[in-house]
């Protein structure tokens, strides 16, 4: 029976395709846009202007022209007049060198002085409560700027449930058997895009009854909202063919509840590994994933850098969980008392789920979140202990899932070969005084010295070698039948063998970062189950690297070598860890001796904030998916010199199927060199200016997957888009935008109407896929807004308009449909598509090959 920590968030593992299109294979010998601008408006920022900024209009060799997107004025100078009051403004600059017919063109946004978000209509509602019961009234102080009509309108999620008074009086008068919310909004009557919701809990009564000794008193009493939960878990599996496989696995645990906050702890039965978690009602309002509008979820933790901290918790697509759904306060008081049954076998009142009720089914799940930290399963049965007029022990137990056997036409199995439940075991204590406690930061811990000076040796080492080694302790279990062969060989300097360990190994200096990744095949024909790709980033000026792989290279004594892949801006070192962190979030728990040193061991106290550390020290690719458990730690293990001599952190894939631990170790500080061959025959990345000379995929001229093949760019561009095609932006327009992070271009078609003689016309696109590099963990687009304002500005600079009718980034109905933005020039439509993730589809039509789908 697996256990997690809690929380109701859907997860679902998607996994995506792109294909990656090499693009070049030299460096272009002409002055980069870059290089020409940085020299002339040196200490620019082009994406935040200040007012009335001189701008030179020569520069040496170079003439410099100015031109707005709005009606602006710009004087021969370069100064921008225009009221300080009106919105941004983008200046288009074009820098041209002699009678070269070569010109560079950059946008720089101009800020207006006195523009502000707070200038805009605006409502807010706030009161002093959101859980309450029939009859109370609540207070709502309503608060509108910024528009002349100051008059709203209200409306509720549920008409019937709540009435406000023309004084803003808020009265419950609904009835409900469960705990509800209901949302009411305040729509302003001047500006009806403008609202404000709040959300309230409507707690249900509780139901008055006796049944023997048991009481709905009693039951009230557990049903305070402020209680203390503390007891075991336990995971059971029965094998009726081997009982040595046979399992019981105990977990201790404790939940504190108050109003708006929770609190949970678990670990395993003698274990000090405890995880902790903290939850609390924010008071922002969200739309969960599944349309429940309500508070936001807040979890509160104590950061990398040893300060309180909070963070909205997000499901899989990063989309907001809300308190109301999440259920984490004291549900105990919606037990209807008339329901219990006395158990005599048990001595106590057993309630079961009614299967055939929604409302049951929904309330043992509950039960299953706000009294334990880590059950996912529902409760079927619980049962009620009463000792001297009071409730003093609670036992549930999830249904008993049954493996084997035969399933008869009921649905039961007749003779199972095992079995599987788990069961909780609680008790309660402060009840009406507990208090959530907020996280504290953390003192120094003993030795906090010793662990600064080794992070800082690595923070501050610019000449190192690293060996992070993979444990994995959990992966789903195969068929030898599921097994696949992998045909293995030599893939030029990637190489296989039959013996190695699997992980990362990393060499860096200052000027190059080589990394050998090392996998295993489930099996291979030649017996080589072990293969090493080779990978790493290179220095190609000041503030230019590559990131590199081996790529056929007939010059090479082998036929490969290393080549740039992609280009960025910036320091190699911008990819490696930075060892920032504060020290105190960390334990010194022990203290060994070995060869004449003492080794201390540090182990990481904030279980929230495992992934944080983990990449901040490790270049391995599961940094990002390191998380707390209970069978592994974070620990950091230094010498007394002051060296880390490991450290090591769990990691967790595909919601816990894959479960394992890096170990990372370092040698060579200050004196790891890169053989001197190793960048023989390296090939750089290019950044391609011009269409023609990039490969486009899949190309057919009959619009035929028979004859479909890779073809020379300026054939391709040619064929499809003719004499427009010198409308087309170029490849630099979004390496300005995205830097290098496009694969590209692909070759397509479509059926776009029909002839006199019924048959179907066809047109023929290009496209590109591209990447923004500012994502979440969940790889979703952090900087959508701004990209699109950046396409915006750069296409209208080239004399594209944005398509109204052909533009959507709403989401939709589930709000979180694709987005569109489509831009027209001429004969070209530019549609731009993303699905809410990191990347863009963008597409280049014949102008009305494409309608946006409403």
């Amino acid at each position: 029976m697996k256990t997690i920590k809690k929380l109701m968030l859907l997860v679902v593992v998607i996994t995506s395709m792109f294909a990656a299109v090499a693009c070049g294979a030299s460096n272009p010998a002409v002055t980069t846009f870059d290089s020409i601008h940085n020299q002339i408006f040196l200490g620019v920022d082009k994406d935040n202007v200040k007012e009335n900024l001189n701008f030179p209009t020569t520069s040496g060799e170079y003439t410099i022209t100015y031109r707005s997107s709005d009606t602006t004025t710009i004087s021969n100078t370069g100064v921008v007049h225009r009221s300080s009051t009106d919105k941004e403004v983008f200046v288009i600059v074009t820098i041209t060198k002699g009678n070269d017919s070569k010109a560079f063109t950059d946008v720089f946004k101009v800020k207006a002085l006195d523009f502000s978000e707070d200038l805009k209509p605006s409502i807010t509602i706030a009161c002093n409560t959101v859980s309450v019961h029939k009859g109370d009234t609540v207070a709502l102080n309503v608060t509108v700027k910024n528009i002349k009509d100051k008059s709203y309108t209200w409306t509720f999620s549920l008409p019937n449930m709540v009435t406000i008074s023309d004084t803003n009086v808020l009265t419950v008068v609904g009835d409900v058997t469960v705990d509800t919310a209901v949302t009411i909004t305040a729509t302003l009557n001047g500006d009806k895009t403008v609202k404000a919701t709040k959300t309230f809990t409507i707690i249900a009564p509780i139901n008055q009854g006796t049944v023997g000794d048991l009481t709905s008193d009693m039951i009230a009493e557990i049903a305070n909202p402020s209680i203390t939960v503390t007891g075991k878990l336990v995971d059971i599996y029965k094998n009726y063919k081997n009982s040595l496989k046979s399992s019981e696995t105990t977990y201790e645990m404790s939940v504190e509840m108050e109003d708006g906050k929770w609190s949970g702890t678990w670990a395993l039965e003698g274990s000090d590994n405890i995880i902790t978690d903290i939850y609390a009602r924010g008071e922002k309002e969200a739309i969960d994933a599944n349309k429940v509008r309500g508070h936001e979820l807040l979890k509160l933790f104590i950061n990398k850098n040893n300060e309180v901290d909070s963070k909205v918790e997000k499901n899989y697509q990063s989309i907001p969980a809300v308190w109301e759904a999440q259920h984490m306060w004291n549900h105990l008081g919606s037990l209807d008392v008339n329901k219990f049954k006395y158990d005599e076998k048990a001595g106590a009142y057993k309630y079961s789920v009614d299967v055939k009720s929604e409302e049951s089914l929904y309330l043992m799940t509950y039960l299953s979140i706000c009294l334990t930290p880590m059950l996912e399963d529902t409760l079927e049965s619980i049962w009620l202990f009463v000792e001297n007029g009071h409730i003093t022990r609670v036992l549930g137990q999830t249904e008993v899932l049954q493996y084997g056997g035969e399933t008869d036409d009921n649905g039961n199995t007749k003779d199972p070969t095992a079995e599987s439940y788990t069961t909780i075991d609680i008790t309660f204590s402060n009840i009406g005084t507990t208090k959530v406690k907020d996280p504290a930061v953390f003192e120094a811990p003993e030795n906090a010295d010793i662990l600064q000076t080794a992070i800082n040796t690595m923070a501050n080492a610019k000449n190192y070698t690293f060996h992070a080694k993979e444990t994995n302790t959990q992966a789903p279990s195969v068929d030898g039948d599921d097994y696949t062969v992998e045909s293995v060989r030599s893939r030029g300097g990637n190489t296989t063998a039959s013996s190695g360990t699997v992980g990362l190994l990393g060499q860096v200096t200052r000027d190059a970062i080589l990394l050998a990744k090392t996998g295993k095949y489930d099996a291979s024909l030649d017996g080589n189950d072990y293969y090493t790709t080779m990978s790493g980033y290179k220095q190609l000026d000041e503030n230019t690297y590559d990131y590199f792989e081996y790529v056929k290279n007939d010059e090479a004594n082998d036929g490969y070598s290393f080549g740039g892949k992609r280009q960025y801006k910036g320091n190699i070192f911008d990819m490696m860890p930075s060892f920032n962190f504060s020290v105190n979030v960390f334990e010194n728990t022990s203290s060994t001796t070995s060869n004449g040193k003492t080794l201390y061991t540090f182990e990481l106290r904030e279980t929230s904030i495992y992934r944080d550390i983990a990449m901040e020290m490790s270049a391995h690719s599961y940094a990002k998916d390191s998380k707390a458990n209970s069978g592994s730690k974070f620990r950091i293990v230094v010498d007394s010199d002051g060296n880390i001599v490991s450290f090591t952190y769990p990691y967790s894939l595909v919601s816990g199927t894959w479960v394992g631990y890096i170990t990372t170790t370092f040698s060579e500080i200050g004196t790891t060199e890169l053989p001197e061959d190793t960048f023989d025959y390296y090939i750089p990345r290019e950044l391609k200016q011009d269409w023609k000379d990039y490969t486009v995929k899949y190309y057919s001229p009959t619009f035929s997957t028979l004859d479909s093949h890779d073809e020379k760019g300026d054939i391709v561009f040619t064929a499809v888009y003719g004499d427009e095609y010198v409308n087309l932006p170029t490849p630099g327009l979004f390496f300005n935008i995205l830097g290098d992070n496009f694969y590209g271009p692909f070759y397509d078609w479509k059926e776009v109407g029909y002839d006199a003689d019924g048959n179907a016309i066809k047109h023929g696109y290009v496209s590109i896929t591209a990447q923004s590099e500012n994502r979440d963990e969940n790889t979703m687009i952090t900087d959508y807004e701004e990209k699109i304002e950046m396409f915006t500005r750069y296409l209208e600079a080239e004399g594209f308009t944005l398509s109204v009718a052909n533009t959507d980034t709403t989401g939709g109905e589930s709000g979180r449909a694709n987005r569109y933005v489509t831009f027209i020039k001429g004969d070209i439509e530019i549609v731009i598509e993303n699905n809410w993730t990191s990347y863009f589809w963008i597409y280049f039509y014949h102008t009305g090959d494409w309608t946006l789908k409403r």
